[in-house]
């Protein structure tokens, strides 16, 4: 990595130096400082440019696109880091600083605990309470929740935490304990041609996209980060397209957002994708309408009817409702852009991704 010396401190690109300097206002230090030396070289007058002077111009004139390609890196990554919605992070004299909620949200590890004996998450969490002394055995807890089949999760500070906790429940109670392993991110690449297969989809995103086939040395690799789960036919499909739901590994992630990608004769978008399931009949997750069970539940006012039979004038959210949160805003429709409720099930799984 390069590096300039600035008063006797080393300022390295990427980075703010002591002072304060920015990758953003370094570069464009940079820029301007090439840009005066090439005016430099430019003669006032008509006069022929000397062959070596020539040479000079043509290698400045690179190193400024190199660094408004730079520039641009700079930009996407932090339009990367607004649409995760990551902690902004205030600079003072160089050391960044970080809330001590955005500190714990990083380094949380949740550990699954599974009762061998058929019982109540209830009761699997009175045991946890009673048998494992967090105190003690100083393990920091950010919360538990429960699970099905009587299991209960608990989100651990770290992961000495985690595993302190998973030693805790083997020796005290009739129950196993697991770290949850983070799963990949979910993309969607939107607009693909719709008479593609999945193995060529997957050729496609590795030849043509030359940031692609950059980062992996042969398609065995890349294809071990690529993983097609599923097509989705948009519903306005005047094109023949389809969109193609996938994960992928966080490099392969940061690559394909941060640009359009080529398919075959299409230049498509890719964007973060929510793996969550939702059910529009009862208002709730884990399943789909088609195979619900539930009882009909109106979206936009919490009634027992059908959102095409809605008379309702003001909007009454069902699933914030049930949550019983005193104060919580319910005048809103279910699962809309400013639900509490979406937003705390996307804020779950963004938990559960490794980013």
């Amino acid at each position: 990595m390069a590096s300039n010396k600035n008063d006797g401190k080393t300022t390295r690109r990427g980075s703010v130096d002591s002072v304060g300097v920015t990758p953003e206002e370094e570069c464009v230090k940079r820029v301007r400082a090439l840009t005066g030396a090439i005016l430099e070289l430019v003669p006032v007058k008509s006069e022929t440019l000397k062959i070596e002077d020539r040479k000079k111009l043509r290698g400045m004139v690179c190193e400024l696109n190199q660094l408004f390609g730079e520039q641009n890196g700079i930009l996407r990554e932090v339009r990367a880091r607004a649409e995760k919605r990551a902690p902004i992070v205030e600079c003072v004299q160089g050391k960044p600083k970080v809330s001590y909620a955005d500190k714990l949200k990083r380094s949380s590890v949740t550990v699954e605990v599974q009762p061998k004996v058929k019982q109540t998450s209830d009761d699997t969490k009175k045991q946890l309470a009673e048998k494992v002394d967090v105190v003690a055995k100083k393990i920091g807890v950010h919360g538990i929740k429960k699970g099905r089949d009587g299991a209960v999760f608990v989100e651990c500070s770290s992961k000495q935490d985690a595993e302190k906790l998973r030693v805790s429940v083997a020796e005290k109670m009739q129950a196993k304990a697991r770290e949850m392993k983070k799963s990949n991110p979910v993309v969607c690449i939107h607009g693909v041609d719709a008479a593609l297969t999945a193995e060529q989809v997957s050729e496609c995103v590795r030849q043509q996209n030359e940031s692609v086939e950059n980062a992996y040395e042969n398609g065995e690799e890349m294809r071990e980060d690529f993983k097609i789960f599923r097509f989705a036919t948009p519903k306005d499909n005047k094109h023949a397209v389809k969109n193609v739901v996938c994960s992928a590994s966080p490099k392969l992630r940061s690559i394909l957002i941060s640009e359009k990608i080529k398919v075959m004769w299409r230049v498509c978008a890719v964007k973060d994708y929510s793996n969550v399931l939702y059910c529009f009949k009862c208002l709730k997750v884990g399943h789909k309408s088609k195979d619900c069970e539930g009882e009909l539940t109106c979206k936009k006012c919490a009634g027992g009817h059908d959102l095409k039979d809605c008379k309702a004038k003001e909007a009454k959210c069902a699933v914030c409702q049930r949550t019983k949160i005193p104060g919580l805003d319910v005048k809103h429709e279910a699962y809309s852009q400013t639900c509490p409720a979406r937003k705390r099930l996307l804020e779950e799984e963004r938990k559960r991704t490794n980013y």
